[in-house]
């Protein structure tokens, strides 16, 4: 009966143990991925840099992306010819 006793005891030591490793994966794992978003974004404004773009110039550049997709929207739907772009 006492040695019954010990299994289940470990087993709940067990289940607590797995809990916290599993707890430690996920920290890990959600600080790993922080880090990677970091370099992602890192690299993405060396390339930036390097290509001569400013955020100033990126915001101008999604601006101009947008207008042009909102002209072939129109233009698909044949409401260009009374509309004027820029």
């Amino acid at each position: 009966m006492s040695n019954s006793i010990a299994k289940i005891n470990n087993k709940k030591e067990l289940l607590e143990v797995n809990k916290i490793v599993n707890s430690v994966k996920m920290f890990i794992n959600s600080y790993l991925h922080q880090d990677l978003i970091a370099q992602a974004a890192e690299r993405r404004l060396q390339n930036y840099e390097k290509r001569g773009l400013t955020p100033q110039s990126q915001v101008e550049f999604e601006q101009k992306k947008q207008k042009q997709e909102e002209a072939q929207q129109y233009k698909n739907e044949g409401r260009s010819q009374n509309y004027r772009w820029d």
